[in-house]
């Protein structure tokens, strides 16, 4: 939570402390979703290219897709005389108090990895429209064996080494790829149903309680498209 601290050595030391853990079970017997994980991987990515990860995902995922409104870290200007984004919220004694989005609005921003991106509903679309052209294999982005390996979940898990949870449901005609995902002050969650090229995505810029609202929202897109439970 040091603003001050350099985000590439914040990573580090939390790769130095994952990595100096035992497991919590044996290799192959059970799994457990970690932010962490994602912080190693940014970890080793520096250190192997000697450049930030905010910077590597800049070039190689933003740009190509033409996401120009990605940031980092809260979204809005703090100095900004009236609110140009939407501000994140805490739910706090019973109640919703909005949040100056200063660097103590998101999650520290050594663990950016883990989710610390915002961007335009538009732009999210772009990202999500490549998953679904990569699951055809008809991406740019990556090779179509890639998108295969990040929508394929690990043996025992649901999860995808992409972070997608993997399911097969009958109104989608086959495997969904969904996942939501808090900074307990907003919330956002996605479904793609890859064999109809369709993506849900809904956010709200509060946590807490206020995340059942966009699971609400995602359940009244199903039903649009499958009114059969």
């Amino acid at each position: 939570w040091d603003p001050n601290l350099d985000v590439r050595v914040g990573r580090r030391r939390v790769a130095e402390a994952m990595l100096a853990l035992a497991p919590e079970n044996a290799p192959g017997t059970g799994e457990h979703y970690s932010n962490a994980g994602y912080m190693i991987v940014a970890a080793a990515l520096e250190q192997i290219l000697n450049q930030r990860w905010e910077d590597l995902i800049t070039q190689h995922v933003f740009e190509p897709l033409e996401m120009r409104s990605c940031g980092f870290g809260a979204p809005g200007d703090p100095n900004a005389k009236q609110p140009d984004q939407p501000w994140m919220h805490e739910f706090k004694d019973g109640k919703f108090e909005p949040l100056k989005p200063d660097f103590f609005a998101d999650n520290p921003a050594s663990m950016g990895p883990a989710g610390s991106v915002h961007c335009s509903m538009g732009d999210w679309g772009k990202f999500l429209q490549a998953h679904l052209d990569g699951f055809k294999g008809t991406s740019s982005l990556l090779s179509a064996a890639s998108f295969a390996k990040l929508h394929t979940p690990y043996g025992i898990s649901e999860y995808s080494p992409g972070g997608w949870i993997v399911a097969e449901r009958a109104w989608a005609k086959g495997v969904t790829l969904s996942h939501g995902g808090s900074n307990t002050l907003s919330y956002s969650i996605v479904l793609l149903a890859p064999h109809l090229d369709r993506g849900f995505l809904a956010v709200t810029n509060a946590g807490g309680p206020a995340e059942l609202a966009p699971v609400e929202v995602m359940r009244w897109f199903v039903k649009r498209i499958a009114p059969t439970p």
